[in-house]
């Protein structure tokens, strides 16, 4: 059986004294061929968009 691909999402959920509940966003049609570090990146992004606001 050969399974054929959908689809890929993503979800961060960020936490901190500000925070306690976490803050979550997720992110859905994401590329196939996203990487580790695609996904690190984008979840240090959106940690330095929140510590500006």
């Amino acid at each position: 059986m050969v399974k054929t691909w959908l689809k890929t999402g993503i979800s961060i959920t960020m936490e901190g004294p500000d925070h306690e509940k976490g803050v979550r966003r997720a992110f859905s049609n994401v590329a196939q061929t996203v990487t580790a570090e695609q996904v690190t990146e984008l979840a240090k992004t959106l940690e330095w968009c929140l510590l500006i606001m």
